[in-house]
C-alpha cells in the first residue's frame, strides 16, 4: 500500500522541479545585428510576461508532458486577439530552451539571470 502512495508523490514532485526548471526570463536567439531582444518570462501561478514586445503579450503559460502552452493576446491594426501558441519543447534545461510551433519553425532561448545583463539592447 505504501509503494502505490509513493509513485503518485513522485510523480508530483518530478512535475513540480521539471516545470521550476522553466520558470524565469527566457531571451529568444536573435541575428546578432539586430539592437533589440525579445522573449518570455515565465513565472509561477502559471503568469507569463512578454520580454521586448509590445503587440504580443504573454499573460499565462502551462506545461503538458513535453508541450509548453503560451496564451495572451496579439494587438494589431487596431484589433486585439486571444491567443494560445502550443509549442513542444525539443530541449530544456537550466539555461536552454528549444521549442518547435511546427514543421520548420523552432525557436531557441537562452536563460538571463537578470534582464539588466540584457544592457544595451532595447527591450521596448
Amino acid at each position: 500500500m505504501k509503494k502505490l502512495l509513493l509513485l503518485p508523490l513522485c510523480m508530483v514532485l518530478f512535475s513540480c522541479s521539471e516545470d521550476k526548471n522553466i520558470m524565469g526570463d527566457w531571451i529568444q536567439v536573435m541575428p546578432s545585428n539586430l539592437p533589440y531582444i525579445q522573449g518570455v518570462k515565465i513565472q509561477e501561478h502559471g503568469t507569463a510576461e512578454s520580454i521586448g514586445m509590445a503587440t504580443l503579450i504573454y499573460e499565462k503559460w502551462s506545461k503538458h508532458d513535453n508541450k509548453l502552452i503560451l496564451c495572451g493576446k496579439s494587438i494589431g491594426n487596431g484589433q486585439t486577439i486571444d491567443f494560445c501558441d502550443t509549442l513542444k519543447i525539443l530541449k530544456l534545461s537550466k539555461d536552454s530552451l528549444i521549442t518547435s510551433g511546427g514543421q520548420n519553425y523552432v525557436v531557441k532561448y537562452y536563460k538571463v539571470n537578470n534582464l539588466s545583463d540584457t544592457e544595451g539592447y532595447n527591450l521596448e
